[in-house]
């Protein structure tokens, strides 16, 4: 309530039933828009008879005039404010700050701070362009603020690293307080596909602020915040895939970001896969459940509705073809969790389910 009183004092009065404000970009755009539900009229089948017509006072003989009916609300959005000219590259992330009046945008070379309520301001806090762009290394791949302290946010990188940053050290945060990065493999050090599949797609903080996690092409991380050696969680999410790296790459699909989250107590994280695969971790031991996202799953006629999560798994990924999984329809890479309720959103190609614990 606080955050819509916010955007709303001096703007404009949006009609009908104000369903809430959300976050949003377009390219290099932020934009606040306002949800708001509005009756839809509609004609109602082959229309009104001629007896009916004549009853109102309109004298017809053969003409059947349609009836309007209300076909339930139509839920809209337009923009309430538009935060513009401060990205030279697309945005990647947005992260609203606890304190409720402001946020950030990140794409990949800066981190912009904007105040809710003065859209044409922004403050550059991130910037990691060199001097030179041949010497560029590295890209910011998502950035988030700290769930309760205002002062504290983050952002992870394609080198595999995660910097936590506090705003009152410096207004341009040239620097870090922490940074979490795991030993590199001796194994794979040398492997083409290194740094490709190191990259972090996804940064979240877990609802209490304790916990990070992470999401890069092969694994799903878990972090204490207050130990950065190495994580208390990994999970090989994609380790049936490691041998068939070559032909992914060949289809672009090893470049795939895969979103990840945290349930609302955060006692489970999600994330997802090719082939429908949607899993979830128990973030004491690992624990797996997964589920396909697909009407035949659910009505039992893929038969693999009793699989354990490690058949499932074996079943969707190890042994689907190369076409099977780079079909752009079967890919969960877009995920939220209800921050209060055991809910799930899944998107998996042109289809959105919701999952219920």
């Amino acid at each position: 309530a606080y955050l819509d009183d916010a955007l709303t004092s001096g703007g404009s009065q949006s009609t009908g039933s104000n369903l809430g404000t959300s976050a949003g970009f377009t390219s290099t755009t932020d934009n606040w828009w306002d949800s708001t539900a509005q009756a839809r009229p509609v004609a109602a089948g082959a229309g009104a008879s001629a007896a009916q017509a004549h009853a109102r006072g309109k004298i017809s003989v053969d003409m059947r005039l349609p009836l309007i009916e209300k076909a339930g609300p139509l839920v809209m959005a337009h923009p309430r404010r538009i935060f513009t000219n401060a990205h030279a590259y697309h945005i990647n992330s947005v992260s609203i700050n606890s304190d409720q009046e402001t946020f950030i945008s990140a794409d990949d070379l800066r981190v912009n701070l904007w105040h809710l309520n003065h859209g044409g301001v922004g403050f550059n806090i991130i910037d990691i362009k060199p001097g030179n762009m041949e010497e560029l290394s590295e890209v910011i791949t998502a950035a988030e603020f700290h769930p309760s302290h205002c002062n504290l946010l983050m952002h992870s990188s394609s080198k595999g690293v995660v910097k936590l940053v506090d705003l009152r050290v410096s207004a341009l945060c040239e620097g870090w307080a922490k940074e979490f990065e795991e030993p590199e493999d001796p194994t794979t050090r040398d492997s083409f596909f290194s740094e490709i599949i190191t990259s972090i797609s996804d940064v979240k903080f877990s609802p209490d602020g304790r916990y990070i996690l992470t999401r890069d092409y092969m694994n799903l991380k878990l972090w204490d915040i207050n130990m950065e050696r190495e994580p208390v969680l990994c999970v090989p999410v994609h380790e049936h895939l490691r041998s068939r790296l070559c032909d992914l790459y060949e289809n672009d699909c090893v470049f795939d970001k895969f979103q990840c989250a945290f349930s609302h107590d955060g006692g489970s994280i999600i994330t997802g896969s090719y082939n429908g695969l949607f899993e979830s971790y128990a973030t004491r031991d690992g624990t797996c459940a997964a589920i396909e996202a697909s009407v035949d799953f659910i009505s039992g006629v893929s038969g693999r509705l009793h699989y354990s999560a490690q058949a499932l798994a074996a079943s969707l990924i190890a042994g689907s073809s190369v076409q099977e999984l780079v079909d752009p329809t079967r890919r969960i890479m877009h995920l939220h969790a209800d921050p209060e309720n055991q809910v799930s959103a899944v998107a998996s190609g042109p289809a959105l389910y919701i999952y219920h614990a």
